[in-house]
């Protein structure tokens, strides 16, 4: 799906940048491990902290990522939209996603709390310059499995991202 993805942006002359939180650049590393993805892919941010999420709005001259981020906390929808219009605006390229949240596979105080909660926002700009070509694309994604480790619960949430991204691009048409 990620090569799809790829090749849907050569198709449209654009660049993705992302900005992961909770998935610790898995996204970006999906994306690379594409042979091409260089075309279309350029810029990458992990923003593990809060401070690093504090830095990328600095980075992007972004007020609102700083206001989320106070208003609403780390885990937030606004959050990861505020990410994914700093990412955007400080990377240049036309489409930026986003993702921020909690991939637990257990707690030393409470076991049974495990899974992921991640918010994802997908900005799409497109070459329209300072107006945005489609309203963002947020999602909140749940993933509950026990079974499952750290690492996989990344593979399944970096193959839904892309699939958000993938859906989001469908309608856009070359040329935008």
């Amino acid at each position: 799906m990620t090569k799809a993805l790829i090749n849907r942006l050569r198709e449209l002359g654009w660049h993705i940048a992302t900005v992961e939180s909770c998935t610790g650049g898995s996204l970006a590393a999906a994306i690379t491990d594409v042979p091409g993805a260089s075309d279309v892919y350029g810029t990458g941010y992990v923003t593990y902290s809060k401070g690093a999420k504090r830095q990328l709005a600095n980075l992007g001259r972004h007020r609102p990522l700083q206001d989320a981020i106070t208003d609403h906390g780390v885990y937030s929808s606004q959050t990861a939209l505020g990410m994914a219009e700093a990412g955007r605006r400080a990377s240049g390229a036309e489409v930026c996603v986003a993702v921020t949240g909690m991939l637990n596979t257990g707690h030393p105080d409470d076991p049974a709390y495990v899974g992921c909660v991640a918010d994802v926002a997908v900005v799409i700009q497109g070459k329209s310059g300072h107006r945005a070509l489609l309203p963002p694309v947020q999602t909140r994604f749940y993933l509950n499995d026990a079974g499952r480790t750290r690492p996989e619960l990344k593979v399944i949430l970096v193959d839904l991202i892309v699939g958000l991204v993938l859906s989001a691009l469908e309608d856009v048409k070359e040329g935008s």
